[in-house]
């Protein structure tokens, strides 16, 4: 059973110590910031839906136990909802295990490949979203959201408003339970250099995080995993080391990549593995291989290993060879330890990811060639005699990089539970595990269902739309809009926006990208990333039929019937205050086909009913619309091929366009088909066609 196929409750039940006190999961595989977030935001909306929205207590407190990335997120959510929070953290800042450290680099999607979302750099979270960065710039990222939330929460005034309070450098000493009129109430008492205190709350979360690797107390050559180090620079004065990697998760294959290529980055090896004629061969035997062991509960731990040893060794040869002719392999040696004696039975696809599973597959396969071996048994540390392997001294000038992985039990003080709790924790540990889901950690929300939480009365759907795009976009709506106004010599009042179609949990939408420009002041943020349904009205039927539409408000009997047919029935008072709407697709093959989708649709709308005529002694303002957005999708494709633009890859199939009028438009005096009256407009002959049909999920 995956998390998907869990209600609220059952959800709930991995992470339950009692009705008003949980635990962001430690035992579940996938440790990651992005993962750890969406568990955070995933427990929040459980939460939400089963208790925390039938609350009306003004002074409910949600009290959270840990600043890191998971407290943080949850008291984020909380506090864009509405409750009170108290926040607790034992450092005196927030995220102090990544921050600071620069030598890793943190992407939100990495681990997906070779599903194409790997490519998106942004986590497209509600609250505290980041990019694809070094763990300091990406732990900047984090608290610089954290501060627009408490600004958010500070400019409601002190009337009424809800409150956090956070307590950094404290020491929690104990915490008591008490029913009190059949309400629950927690004491919190702790410490902090100025002295003891006590807070209370109603309902306790702990984010105690994952804690520090086992292992790395024992020798100071050992750092932790997300201390910055000197591995990937080239020794100065002392001879070339034996480098001896302990630990075959992803934290400790990442520090062998970082010791044996020269300056190694994910970018550079993904560069090498897809720019080659054996990619599509090797991207679909990995899709499906991948596909079948995260399909099969009872696959093998050797199962990786196995199904790549069964794939045509030319398939990725390539990679090993393109790196070594590069001369990127570094010369050090290199020993990868793991307790198992068999390499083969390392590869766990229930502890490491497919791409570095894959990845150290192929360098232990021509491992001869560059220095790095496979040992396998137990290496310890013994006072007076330093690391044996298998009761053997390692190599003289060894250097011991232990990832053994994290204490998951040592990260929660034992005072934290008793008698009960004691006895539910280890119910929990049972269900994370048994629901481990291969460190799959799915979203049990869309962004606009947490948006609509926290914003209430915002009464529409926003999904998510990332800065970089709306910019882009944006240049090119606000110069039509000038040009537009550029063009009439009195005052038009009209307004100009743009869309683009995604796909959101089985079903398709049109998404604004652009704020509304025109003849007012452009409309702030209020309409960036609001979606709707893929059919709706005049856009709608630009993304559907892939066909421009000209609508003018001639007769009310007409009119009225053609806007409910489009389904905009409820707006139909709203839209009756402007006379003239032009919708103009921008279409794109798929997959390469001549069978093309809407991929943006501009939409211009005016009060004026003679707006879209041609002005005396004036170009017809139509036709310039279209040569504005013909020099749009011309310069967008330009900055594509030469790869000053780039898009997050799709990751979805497009909805082709059908190319067919609906009846309602046949014969209703409101509607002018413009493809009568300008050429190029047709979908199957458009001269608005972009090269690809592309996500613009501008990165």
């Amino acid at each position: 059973m995956t998390k998907r196929e869990l209600t609220d409750r059952q959800y709930l039940q991995l992470f339950k110590i009692n009705e008003n006190k949980y635990l962001i999961g430690i035992y579940q595989d996938g440790i990651t910031i992005h993962k750890q977030q969406i568990r955070a935001l995933n427990i929040f909306h459980a939460l939400y839906n089963t208790k925390l929205k039938a609350i009306k207590d003004p002074g409910y407190t949600i009290g959270i136990i840990g600043g890191g990335v998971a407290g943080i997120t949850f008291a984020t959510a909380a506090l864009e909802a509405g409750y009170n929070v108290t926040l607790f953290e034992k450092k005196s800042i927030y995220l102090h295990m990544q921050f600071g450290c620069d030598i890793r680099k943190i992407h939100p999607n990495l681990y997906e490949w070779p599903d194409r979302r790997y490519s998106n750099p942004y986590a497209e979270l509600p609250v505290l979203d980041w990019k694809h960065d070094s763990a300091s710039n990406v732990v900047k990222q984090i608290l610089r959201g954290w501060e627009t939330t408490k600004k958010k929460i500070r400019s409601k005034g002190p009337t009424g408003a809800y409150n956090l309070i956070e307590i950094l450098s404290c020491d929690i000493k104990s915490i008591e339970q008490n029913v009190v009129k059949n309400k629950t109430r927690f004491q919190i008492k702790y410490e902090t250099p100025d002295g003891w205190a006590v807070s209370g709350c109603d309902l306790l979360i702990f984010a105690t995080g994952y804690g520090v690797e086992r292992g790395v107390e024992e020798a100071a050559d050992t750092p932790s995993y997300w201390r910055n180090d000197y591995y990937a620079q080239i020794e100065l004065h002392a001879a070339t080391k034996t480098y001896i990697v302990s630990g075959v998760g992803d934290g400790g294959l990442i520090d062998l990549f970082r010791l044996k290529i020269f300056d190694f980055s994910y970018e550079q090896l993904l560069d090498i593995i897809e720019n080659n004629r054996e990619y599509p061969d090797l991207l679909r035997e990995l899709t499906r291989i991948k596909k079948e062991v995260l399909s099969d509960e009872k696959a093998p731990v050797n199962t990786f290993f196995r199904k790549f040893s069964d794939l045509n060794q030319s398939y990725y040869k390539y990679i090993f060879e393109t790196i070594a002719s590069k001369g990127l392999f570094l010369d050090n040696e290199i020993w990868l330890n793991d307790l198992s004696m068999d390499f083969e039975q390392t590869l766990d696809h229930k502890k490491i990811s497919f791409l570095h599973a894959f990845l150290i597959f192929i360098f232990i396969r021509f491992g001869k060639r560059i220095n790095l071996s496979y040992h396998g048994g137990l290496l310890v540390f013994e006072k007076g005699k330093g690391y044996l392997l298998n009761g053997k001294p390692v190599p003289e000038n060894s250097f011991i990089i232990i990832r053994h992985g994290t204490n998951r039990d040592g990260s929660i003080p034992s005072f934290y539970f008793s008698g009960s709790n004691d006895a539910s924790l280890k119910v929990i540990k049972e269900r994370q595990e048994k629901y481990y889901n291969h460190g799959v950690v799915v979203r049990r929300w869309s962004n606009a269902d947490l948006i609509a939480i926290f914003n209430p009365a915002l009464n529409k759907r926003y999904e998510y739309l990332n800065a970089a795009t709306s910019v882009v976009c944006t240049s090119y709506v606000s110069g039509l809009s000038n040009l537009i106004k550029n063009y009439y010599t009195e005052k038009a009042n009209f307004r100009v926006a743009l869309y683009r179609q995604i796909y959101v949990r089985g079903e398709y939408f049109f998404q604004q990208v652009t704020s509304y420009f025109g003849s007012e002041k452009p409309d702030g943020n209020n309409s960036i990333g609001q979606v709707f349904t893929i059919d709706r009205g005049n856009v709608g039927q630009s993304f559907t039929t892939g066909r421009p539409t000209l609508i003018l408000q001639k007769e009310e009997q007409h009119f009225d019937a053609l806007i409910r047919a489009m389904g905009l029935s409820k707006d139909l008072d709203r839209i009756k205050a402007d006379k003239s709407f032009f919708t103009l697709p921008i279409l794109a093959p798929v997959k390469g086909s001549r069978i093309a989708a809407a991929n943006l649709v501009l939409s211009v709308e005016s009060q004026d009913l003679a707006f879209f005529e041609t002005k005396p002694g004036k170009d017809n303002i139509i036709s310039l619309i279209i040569a504005s957005t013909l020099g749009f999708v011309e310069t967008i494709s330009h900055h594509i091929k030469f790869n000053e633009l780039k898009m997050a890859d799709l990751d979805f199939e497009p909805l082709v366009v059908n190319n067919k009028l609906p009846p309602y438009f046949h014969g209703n005096p409101c509607f002018e088909d413009p493809c009568k009256a300008y050429t190029g407009l047709e979908p199957d002959k458009s001269k608005l066609k972009l090269g690809n049909f592309y996500s613009f999920s501008i990165i």
